[in-house]
């Protein structure tokens, strides 16, 4: 049906004439008759931003601008996208981590509507647990983090879900050769509104169409995640969001040669109410409760034996806060309590003769964590403002020999508004860590022990320094940010022991942990254009991250296995016009580190590897190039649907994944090592069907 659109322009000059004697004045009134177009056609300004803020706050995405950035299997990744800012390190290949500021995975915090998940991704960091089309809007905090939030050494990545006003069912869906995944937003009451999200894949038809049936390995593999959200607006002071999450995944083995099958499974799951009540135009009050679960389930059988290791992770929590706005002076106070049942992963073995050390594992340990935290944004100046904020936190561990701890935690922010465009900023903050991963594993298998504090594992702390710089050009169509941070790490932990040797019945976890400290240190720069049509980054980070154990190394210092000397991500993404759109991701950065075998001997029967300095090898140059096309076809009975065409790692980069040593034996006096890197995919090809109604 023809639209018409009907455009009524008045035009009004005003021409006045003042004076101190005579204060007459003179209107001229204009009308311009209506005029009929056949279409209108609406463009946006040209400054695009769907990042915004800079490296030395907070960092904010907004989901619905992230549509036109580089996509991968038909979406815009969160995590994928946070890996390509400055200083948050690429991963690698099936590694599900994220490395900010030579901190290790575990050090960040992942939260959604304020619960805690603590693995944010499916398919060994293919995907994330976001899904793109249920979230509103993420924050990123890796310089300087606000008092209110707690529980973390490196960084905060804080997703917020709700649904905006709408008035009618909306459809938000995608059909891809790995994964799908439909929205649906629905008003429901007279204030109120829901919207329900469920993510699948089915690679494993994919898989056993490629895996021959007589072949050695046969891989399955399964994920399912899936979003509630509801928000009630009873008035225009008051607002409720209820937020549920759940995902899980299932990974499994089976190798021919010597009968030995073995499967991984993960779940997590996060629960909240959340209510926002505004009393004014200066005091805002917020309520949050929220639960979240976390459980791993290792299971290995080979021959007649079978070893079990699970583990658990149960959160619940309340966090209540104040926002009050003066002429000069804002302040954020609340306190935050939050309730830690873990049960520690320990193996459970069955062998033929029966033997079973299930009976010596440790029970459930409790930690209870409560805190008190105070913010103020003070205006000390024109140009100067500075935010100074405190966390007291007092942390009570139960069957970890009980006792507590107590930790203060000082933070300060100063910003120098040089201009309009121009902005300076330093930081410090103090962040205490009391949920602690052991790194067990180098690949992205959820195998990694997660320990709370105790008598005999104290609090991991850091201390942050950050000094940035930002400049915006040609009316924020071009900005420019630098960053120079330095991070000191203490009560940092390493597992000395071997992952085979944990199915020892008297093997306890806690006897195979090192301490130590560490540093890292580097320089961060983003240059970013703004362009509606044609808008990207480039991000570069030269770091250096090391760790100083006593046990280990001789005491000296070594690279900690996340050390990136050089990071560098190029996003770029085109409009060519209302139809296509395209879009490219290019990142390089310095293998991974690594401990490397410089000797072998064979004494008897047995083969004896002598290392070299720990961590002292690199994991070859990481990069690879992604790109990404999308059709948009012509809207139809309210339906706007698109294809997307993807190529992850399009030149077939064969990125190790991880490094084995081959020997070759050919006699007891000529034995020759080296590493061999091993490369699970290259090309990985995908379309996408997306459509909206």
């Amino acid at each position: 049906m023809r639209k018409f659109v009907t455009i009524i322009i008045a035009l009004l000059t005003a021409v006045v004439s003042v004076n101190s004697q005579n204060t007459s004045k003179d209107s001229l009134l204009m009308f311009v008759d209506p005029i009929l177009l056949d279409d209108v056609e609406i463009t946006a300004d040209k400054v695009f931003k769907p990042i915004t803020g800079g490296m030395s706050d907070v960092l904010k995405l907004d989901i619905k601008n992230m549509q036109d950035m580089p996509q991968f299997m038909g979406t815009v990744d969160l995590l994928r996208t946070i890996q390509l800012m400055p200083g948050v390190q690429t991963s690698g290949e099936m590694n599900s981590g994220i490395y900010v500021r030579g901190g290790d995975s575990a050090h960040n915090r992942f939260k959604i509507n304020g619960a805690t998940l603590y693995n944010p991704s499916h398919m060994l960091g293919f995907f994330s647990v976001f899904n793109s089309s249920h979230i509103n809007n993420a924050s990123i905090m890796k310089s300087y983090i606000p008092a209110e939030y707690g529980g973390q050494l490196s960084s905060v990545i804080d997703v917020e879900c709700e649904v905006e006003d709408i008035d009618k069912v909306e459809i938000d869906g995608s059909l891809g050769i790995i994964a799908s995944q439909l929205t649906i937003a629905s008003p429901l009451g007279k204030n109120g509104a829901i919207k329900l999200s469920g993510r699948k894949t089915y690679i494993n038809a994919l898989l056993n169409i490629f895996i021959k049936d007589n072949a050695r390995y046969k891989p399955q593999y399964d994920f399912q995640d899936y979003n509630f959200t509801y928000t009630a607006r009873p008035d225009n002071k008051n607002k409720i969001t209820v937020n549920g999450y759940i995902g899980n995944d299932a990974l499994s083995m089976n190798e021919y040669y010597y009968q030995a099958n073995g499967g991984s499974s993960w779940m997590n799951y996060a629960v909240s109410a959340q209510w926002e009540n505004i009393m004014n135009d200066k005091l805002r009050i917020l309520n949050n409760i929220y639960t979240s679960h976390y459980d791993n389930n290792i299971e290995v059988e080979f021959g007649s034996g079978q070893m079990v290791m699970d583990s658990k992770i149960n959160d619940f929590g309340y966090k209540g806060k104040v926002d009050f706005q003066m002429d000069k002076l804002n302040i954020n106070a609340g306190l935050e309590f939050t309730s830690h049942n873990i049960l520690p992963q320990y193996p459970g073995v069955n062998t033929l003769l029966g033997a079973d050390n299930v009976g010596n594992r440790p029970g459930m340990m409790r930690v209870y964590v409560s805190s008190v935290f105070a913010e103020g944004r003070v205006k000390l100046s024109d140009k100067l403002n500075s935010n100074i904020g405190v966390r007291y936190n007092n942390v009570a561990y139960v069957d970890g020999k009980n006792g507590f701890y107590n930790d203060v935690e000082p933070k300060l922010n100063l910003e120098y508004i040089y201009d309009a465009n121009t902005r300076y900023n330093f930081s410090f903050t103090t962040q205490n860590q009391y949920m602690n991963q052991v790194m067990v594993s180098g690949i992205g298998m959820p195998t990694d022990f997660w320990l709370p504090v105790s008598n005999y594992i104290p609090p991991q702390t850091s201390y942050n320094l950050s000094a940035g710089f930002y400049k915006s050009l040609f009316d924020n169509s071009l900005e420019i940010n630098t960053d120079l941070y330095y991070r000191k790490f203490n009560n940092q932990l390493e597992f000395n022991g071997e992952l085979f040797n944990i199915i020892n019945d008297t093997y306890k976890i806690e006897e195979h942990i090192l301490y130590g400290k560490g540093y890292s240190y580097g320089l961060e720069f983003m240059l970013k254009l703004n362009k509606r049509r044609f808008n990207g980054w480039i991000s570069y980070t030269l770091g250096k991250s090391e760790r100083i154990f006593p046990d280990i190394n001789n005491g000296k210092s070594f690279p900690a296995k996340n050390d990136r000397r050089h990071d560098l991500s190029v996003a770029g993404n085109y409009r060519i016009n209302d139809r296509w759109n395209v879009s490219g991701v290019f990142v390089m950065a310095t293998g991974n580190a690594y401990t490397m075998p410089v000797a072998v001997y064979i004494i008897g029967e047995n083969m004896i590897n002598e290392y070299g300095p720990y961590n002292g090898s690199r994991m070859p140059l990481y990069h690879r190039m992604d790109l990404s096309a999308t059709y948009k076809f012509k809207k139809r009975r309210k339906v706007q649907s698109s294809i997307n065409f993807s190529l992850y790692n399009c030149y077939g980069r064969n990125n190790p994944a991880f490094i084995h040593i081959k020997t070759n034996i050919s006699d007891k006096e000529n034995i020759r090592i080296g590493p061999v890197g091993a490369a699970l995919y290259n090309v990985v090809p995908s379309i996408s069907y997306l459509f909206k109604y």
